[in-house]
C-alpha cells in the first residue's frame, strides 16, 4: 500500500538538494499524486467528465502541433 522511497545525503550536499531529489522521486513513483486522489472523496460522473476533458485537452493540443508543423 505504502511505497518507501530513500535517499541519501552525501557529505558536502545541501539539504535544499537533497529535497530536491525527493520530491523528484517522489513525483516520479507518482506518491503526490495518489495522496492527492484520496484527500477528497470524488464522485464517478465527476471522475468521467474530468478524464474526458484531459482527454479533449490532449486531442486538441496535439491537433494544434500537426497544424503547427
Amino acid at each position: 500500500m505504502f511505497k518507501v522511497v530513500k535517499i541519501t545525503v552525501r557529505q558536502g550536499q545541501t539539504i535544499e538538494s537533497a529535497l530536491r531529489v525527493l520530491k523528484r522521486k517522489l513525483m516520479r513513483e507518482k506518491v503526490i499524486e495518489g495522496h492527492k486522489e484520496h484527500l477528497h472523496y470524488e464522485k464517478p460522473s465527476d471522475k468521467l467528465r474530468k478524464a474526458r476533458f484531459q482527454r479533449y485537452i490532449r486531442a486538441k493540443r496535439a491537433q494544434h502541433y500537426i497544424d503547427s508543423h
